[in-house]
């Protein structure tokens, strides 16, 4: 779902730049306030103009809550770039580096393009405003370690096979952030690491814990105990998975490992597993 707003202005400096507020973001130290992550994209706070700018549109009714968003603290990602489709792949790519760096809530859901002197567009896109959020939080230090981490995505060099496996599951790992139902970030998740960890001659479904376990497992387990909870851990939750695509009961908490877990702890164990897994493999 793609909504357009047209807004017209009188003159003004033209611009061939997209900027993208990012929700539920903070630094941690006051001072500098502008960073180059890309030779495209900057992270930036947002200017006094602009935020005045885009409260406009947000404010419409069905736009409301990410009006109740914005605010003078609000950083956006500038995007050296006026094509919506560039410019939104540029940014996912910025928010999936941010994403698989470290937990947290930090999603984006508008771009704002200036195309000539008088005319902005706005764009608001389908992802929905997580109810669960935890404030993502970065110190300057540590934006230069997103920097690296955008730039093996962005130039990563892959197979045919394993080019659409990792496109796969990092869409599924950004697509977990935006949905509002452990079960459904369960699935999602769940295709992710079929993706990275079997193909079609594997994809039977009493047996694709076990496979994804195992290869997990080697991937992440630093030692016999470890690689034998990872597997443990997929072989239960597998069984979930499948229960919950078929529309069975299943009781709560799950023991998985000596540990009892909520179906948000699964989804949110998950994660972490597919977040290493993903940053591994880069």
């Amino acid at each position: 779902m793609l909504i357009l707003v047209r807004v017209l202005y009188g003159e003004s400096v033209p611009r061939k730049v997209t900027v993208c507020p990012i929700f539920h973001f903070q630094l941690e130290e006051e001072g500098e306030r502008e960073f180059q992550i890309s030779d495209q994209i900057t992270l930036r706070k947002i200017k006094a103009d602009e935020l005045t700018k885009m409260k406009e549109p947000f404010c419409i009714s069905f736009l409301g809550e990410s009006a109740s968003l914005l605010n003078s603290q609000t950083f956006v990602f500038e995007v050296n770039h006026g094509n919506f489709a560039e410019a939104s792949r540029q940014v996912y790519y910025a928010l999936l580096a941010m994403r698989l760096f470290k937990k947290g809530s930090v999603f984006c859901k508008n771009f704002w393009i200036e195309e000539n002197s008088k005319i902005s567009q706005f764009f608001t896109i389908n992802p929905p405003i997580p109810w669960r959020r935890s404030k993502y939080s970065l110190s300057i230090s540590e934006i230069d370690e997103i920097k690296k981490l955008l730039d093996k995505i962005t130039n990563i060099e892959l197979g045919a096979r394993s080019k659409r496996a990792y496109r796969v599951a990092c869409e599924r790992f950004s697509r977990s952030f935006e949905e509002r139902r452990d079960d459904d970030k369960i699935i999602d998740l769940a295709i992710a690491f079929e993706s990275l960890f079997t193909d079609e001659k594997t994809s039977r479904s009493n047996v694709m814990g076990e496979l994804i376990g195992l290869g997990c497992s080697m991937l992440l387990g630093t030692d016999q105990k470890e690689r034998d909870d990872i597997k443990q851990f997929f072989k239960l939750t597998y069984n979930i998975r499948n229960k919950i695509i078929h529309g069975s009961e299943f009781e709560t908490p799950v023991r998985i490992n000596s540990q009892e877990y909520q179906i948000s702890d699964i989804s949110s164990q998950l994660q972490e597993y597919l977040r290493d897994s993903i940053k591994k493999l880069l």
